[in-house]
């Protein structure tokens, strides 16, 4: 199993999905320390990164990003190793135009 502790250093926006189910989705203030447990996954976002301190299994993580940035981590339990999966952000992709051809002057 896995083991989240989550301390609030400032107040932030969090959602946590444990094994595919929401667990809370609320905004926590600044001082409150909270701790889950998943068996296989554990999605968290916040919106304030640098006001959330996480511990996973009794590690102190690096914090996740700075003040008032939106992060989400991923971390799933795969044969008894926690492997952390950072979703990549989705960018917007032109679309290509054909080029305009020259138009020879006479």
């Amino acid at each position: 199993t896995m083991r989240l502790q989550l301390n609030l250093l400032a107040r932030s926006w969090i959602r946590l999905v444990i094994d595919g189910q929401v667990a809370t989705e609320t905004v926590m203030e600044q001082g409150v320390e909270d701790s889950f447990e998943a068996k296989e996954s554990i999605v968290l976002r916040t919106g304030n990164a640098a006001g959330v301190k996480v511990t996973l299994n009794d590690e102190d993580l690096p914090f996740l990003g700075g003040p008032g940035e939106v992060i989400e981590r991923r971390w799933d339990l795969v044969n008894g190793e926690i492997v952390e999966t950072t979703p990549t952000p989705v960018l917007a992709t032109a679309t290509p135009t054909d080029e305009p051809t020259a138009t020879p002057t006479p």
